[in-house]
């Protein structure tokens, strides 16, 4: 029986759950947000805090003992510059766990864990989702560009007409035609010869 032992393992090996541990770490001190599991979110929370008490020391041997445990340096450098600063005069309770739902997958409740004095939740998810649109227009962009260079005749239409107005693909490109759905693979080789106009 595990009597008086503390912490979670959380189905992982000593290394894979320290190397975890260690990521999530250096994500919340950089993003100050992020969404994971409740357990995961209580099993994070004493490292974080323990970061941020080492970045109230502010000494070169303090600087050190983090600069081991956070994986970038950016985040050493944000964590004794911005974080810490910040919770000058709080001695604990640098973090707050927010549950949100339950995962589709598996049922695992999730929460957001962040720090005091962070962006609103709205403003975090406006600017993040603006971030995750704007990749993924150029992604779009990206994969369109390149399936036209090989084959201008096997681009459907949403994909010409998805592009962002900054790509010149967007108004005049090469002539596409309709991409029939992925049951219907007969109908793909009787389309093979039809072209279209272009948009």
């Amino acid at each position: 029986m595990r009597h008086k032992v503390a912490g979670y393992k959380l189905g992982r090996t000593t290394s894979h759950r320290r190397a975890m541990l260690r990521n999530m770490v250096t994500s919340i001190i950089m993003e100050e947000r992020i969404e994971t599991t409740v357990i995961k979110a209580k099993a994070v929370r004493p490292q974080v805090e323990k970061m941020i008490t080492l970045g109230k020391k502010g000494d070169l041997a303090a600087r050190r003992q983090a600069a081991s445990y956070l994986m970038t340096d950016e985040a050493v450098r944000k964590l004794f510059d911005t974080v810490a600063p910040r919770f000058g005069d709080r001695n604990g309770g640098y973090l707050r766990i927010i549950r949100t739902a339950w995962r589709k997958g598996d049922g695992a409740e999730k929460a957001f864990i962040e720090l005091l004095g962070s962006l609103p939740r709205e403003d975090f998810q406006k600017a993040h989702s603006a971030s995750v649109s704007d990749a993924l227009c150029f992604a779009l962009a990206s994969a369109t560009i390149v399936r036209a260079a090989r084959s201008p005749y096997q681009c459907s239409r949403f994909c010409y007409r998805a592009l962002p107005a900054e790509v010149p693909f967007h108004r005049q490109g090469p002539p596409c035609q309709s991409v029939p759905s992925f049951r219907d693979r007969q109908s793909a080789d009787r389309l093979q010869s039809r072209r279209l106009c272009p948009l």
